[in-house]
């Protein structure tokens, strides 16, 4: 069949449909009556046959549960909301334990308490239970759910192992905040050591096309996150160059930069080459340049973990050249622990 005829034939079987007809193709096979519906993505189209057939009504909403047609579609916005919910309520719990959280951690600037997002968690999951007619519940999925999410009123606080549970089911659900679990769950096993497994859901964060802005900043900062799995590796090398990457789609998006520009300052020093001073000395002007650049700056290697560093900074001399930068007293210096520093991009 010539595809102008196939394309007729199924305009006609989609016509006859909406009109009160059988679907046979729907009782066959779901996903045959989608493609009739949407030759060329029309979800209006595959709408109004919702809408006018009683027969495929329900065939169609278990399709809509799994393929999301399009963001337009209410389904879609639901079950992204409720990702968003989850993934903020594994960020409140790390918030709220002081061996989860780190100064190097970016939480949202006004960090949701653990009781608000289950709350928002619960909310999102009614309405999506709601819209999908209890298709939600009659699946066990939103029991589950909901269980879970009452642990993380029970426990005080929550342990990290109830954020992964958390971070694995939203990494499942998928969608752009799937991505930012991802990041997450990966800056989580790097800061218990296991670089292999970080590694991994990095990676899997970096090889989604990324839909729009919002996952191009996720990306950026999961090849931050990178960087420090490289360093806990001593590969130097490999952690320059995804500092560096971070670094170049972060200044396309733009994003605030300065722990990059501040992290291969240190790097290169830490290259130990005429060329890793020229880097150095690059990326010190950049910071300097910057507004509140110095101030930033001074308050950052102020922090009593810069003892190696700032003893290298002074031993090739970048304290001399640039005298404007008033560095931190030797005796409140200590060891300066690079890998820590480095993962600091995790959402």
């Amino acid at each position: 069949m010539k595809p102008e005829a196939e394309h007729e034939g199924r305009e006609a079987r989609a016509g006859a449909a909406a009109s009160g007809g059988s679907c046979p193709e729907a009782s066959a096979d779901l996903r045959s009556l989608l493609a009739a519906l949407r030759p060329l993505g029309d979800s209006a189209r595959l709408a109004r046959h919702a809408a006018e057939c009683p027969a495929c009504f329900a065939r169609l909403c278990d399709v809509f549960l799994v393929t999301a047609p399009d963001e337009s579609d209410p389904i879609h916005r639901l079950i992204d909301g409720f990702n968003h919910a989850l993934y903020r309520l594994a960020k409140a719990i790390l918030g709220a334990r002081r061996d989860s959280a780190t100064a190097h951690f970016c939480f949202d600037l006004s960090p949701t308490g653990i009781e608000a997002a289950a709350s928002e968690a619960c909310e999102r999951l009614s309405a999506l239970d709601e819209y999908t007619e209890g298709r939600t519940s009659r699946s066990g999925e939103a029991a589950s759910l909901l269980e879970m999410i009452s642990r993380t009123r029970q426990e005080s606080p929550p342990g990290p192992e109830l954020a992964e549970s958390i971070l694995r089911r939203a990494i499942a659900i998928g969608g752009r905040y799937g991505l930012d679990a991802a990041n997450l769950l990966g800056y989580m096993r790097y800061r218990r050591g296991d670089l292999d497994g970080a590694e991994l859901l990095f990676a899997t964060v970096l090889e989604r096309r990324a839909l729009d802005r919002y996952e191009r900043e996720t990306q950026a900062h999961a090849m931050n996150n990178l960087t420090g799995v490289h360093l806990g590796r001593d590969d130097l090398k490999s952690a320059i160059l995804w500092c560096e990457r971070s670094l170049m789609l972060k200044e396309r998006l733009g994003l605030d930069a300065r722990t990059n520009y501040l992290n291969l300052l240190f790097f290169w020093l830490e290259n130990a080459t005429a060329y890793g001073l020229e880097r150095a000395r690059h990326y010190l002007r950049t910071v300097l340049l910057l507004d509140e650049g110095k101030r930033y700056l001074e308050e950052t290697i102020a922090q009593p973990s810069y003892e190696t560093a700032l003893a290298r900074f002074r031993r090739v001399g970048l304290d001399k050249e640039f005298p404007e930068i008033q560095l931190p007293p030797l005796k409140r210096q200590r060891s300066l622990g690079l890998g820590e520093k480095a993962a600091e991009d995790a959402s």
